[in-house]
């Protein structure tokens, strides 16, 4: 998790296509995160569900895909600029590592984080 973490505040920070009209090769993305996303309408969004976690409520056991997914979405804002936002699933015991992780990289996290160790 915190590889990932790392390697989307570098890419953050470096995804700047030098001075150029065309759109992003999101190509680029896929090979840098190890995975494909998929195109939404100007978005490009990637999944990274949590393979790792066991969760049941109740009976029911949940499956990473339908709710324990963190994913980014990149969007071209500029010529030269690219925007990130997503969503992180954390257990209690990773918010901090991880939020120290973004604020290494200069990034700033927005919203409260949720546990989901229960």
């Amino acid at each position: 998790m915190f590889d990932a973490v790392d390697t989307l505040c570098v890419l953050g920070l470096t995804f700047q296509q030098a001075h150029t009209q065309n759109p992003v090769d999101w190509k680029v993305i896929d090979r840098v995160l190890g995975r494909s996303g998929v195109l939404q309408g100007e978005s490009y969004r990637v999944g990274f569900p949590r393979n790792d976690l066991h969760v049941t409520v109740g009976a029911v056991t949940v499956r990473p895909s339908l709710a324990l997914g963190s994913w980014v979405a990149f969007k071209q804002t500029g010529d030269s600029t690219v925007m990130l936002m997503g969503d992180l699933v954390l257990l209690e015991s990773e918010v901090a590592p991880v939020i120290d992780a973004l604020q290494r990289g200069r990034h700033r996290a927005n919203g409260p984080p949720q546990s989901r160790d229960k």
